[in-house]
């Protein structure tokens, strides 16, 4: 899309993608990503904080493999940026530990090759 400029945006975001979390839920969203690529990226929840955990695997990593973990925490946003340690999937998994359903927005850009909910 063409960048807000009355948001006074410098660069446009590529992707911005919405997810609703009920209670308890758990999703992830990830870039898929070639070693050494970077990614902008920012997200913010519309509500309560959620649990977050930033990190990676390569490509068809075997059940169980331990992820490569860039930060985790309890935020309502977080902004920054991912740079590949090896091919394939770097993103977030957020749960929502509240009563009530909590919406994130995740808006990213720079080098990847797609941004796609993990089944």
């Amino acid at each position: 899309g063409s960048p807000d400029l009355a948001s006074g945006t410098v660069q446009a975001w590529r992707d911005s993608t919405t997810i609703t979390l009920a209670p308890s839920q758990g999703i992830e969203l990830k870039l898929e990503m070639q070693q050494s690529d970077t990614a902008f990226y920012e997200w913010r929840s519309d509500g309560e904080e959620v649990y977050f955990h930033r990190h990676g695997e390569p490509p068809n990593a075997p059940k169980g493999f331990p992820a490569h973990s860039y930060e985790k925490g309890t935020a309502q946003s977080d902004r920054g940026s991912i740079v590949a340690v090896y091919d394939g999937v770097h993103g977030w998994f957020w749960r929502n530990w509240s009563t009530h359903d909590v919406r994130v927005t995740l808006k990213t850009r720079g080098t990847y090759r797609v941004l796609k909910v993990m089944p």
